[in-house]
């Protein structure tokens, strides 16, 4: 079966949003997208206007999804509960769940209409403060439902924020690259190598041994303390 790309005239080449963002999932999700052709949509949150691929631009999760007070500044970070949520650190009853595999999805492939981006500190200051969202303005509800163009990004990067992407369509999962090692968490857990006081650089580091991706991991927090704040939703 034929797959068509998104590889259109228009494209990032500004650099307004970076060349490539990144999709986290696990070692049996991805085996039903090579099988699907897909990385399918999904409709997992309160606030977003449809559904959507989430995703996130390297150096930025490196540096912007660790301690914040909008989220909590103590416990685990975005960062981990974003591997968390893409592959289980508790061995799982299913195969594969538990190996987890990075994506790496070239922006210029990628239809500009669709690709959207919302701040997880706006996100998390409204959620976790349990604010009416019928009360908020208009601009920030527009934000938190996916209308802010990619284009923007850099507005947000430069204020130091977390950014998440949403691509609002199934992307052809022939565009993607699997990068770095598919590491099984529960058991690289059980080894020396791993570092209960940096779980995530530890685990990012095995995984990405030898990419320039690993270049970034030195911007990744060591773990501030073991109790986690009170959320329960990253993408």
């Amino acid at each position: 079966m034929e797959i068509r790309t998104h590889n259109s005239n228009i494209n990032f080449t500004s650099r307004k949003i970076p060349r490539f963002i990144y999709h986290f999932t696990n070692q049996n999700s991805y085996q039903k997208m090579c099988q699907d052709g897909f990385i399918k949509t999904t409709d997992c949150d309160m606030y977003l206007k449809g559904e959507g691929v989430f995703m996130v631009d390297w150096t930025n999760f490196c540096k912007r999804w660790g301690y914040d007070k909008s989220w909590g500044e103590k416990g685990t970070t975005l960062q981990e509960s974003l591997i968390r949520t893409a592959a289980k650190w508790i061995q799982a009853f299913i195969k594969g769940k538990n190996e987890l595999v990075i994506l790496k999805i070239p922006t210029e492939k990628l239809k500009r209409s669709k690709l959207v981006i919302r701040s997880q500190q706006k996100f998390f200051d409204v959620k976790e403060n349990d604010k009416n969202f019928n009360s908020l303005s208009d601009n920030l509800k527009e934000h938190l439902s996916g209308f802010t163009p990619a284009t923007e990004y850099k507005t947000f990067a430069k204020r130091k924020e977390a950014v998440e992407f949403i691509y609002k369509e199934d992307i052809p999962i022939n565009i993607t690259e699997k990068i770095g090692e598919t590491i099984n968490i529960p058991e690289f857990r059980a080894t020396t190598k791993y570092n209960r006081e940096n779980p995530v650089k530890s685990i990012l580091k095995k995984c990405l041994k030898g990419l320039n991706e690993a270049k970034s991991l030195r911007f990744i927090q060591k773990k501030v303390e073991d109790t986690p704040p009170n959320f329960s939703q990253v993408h």
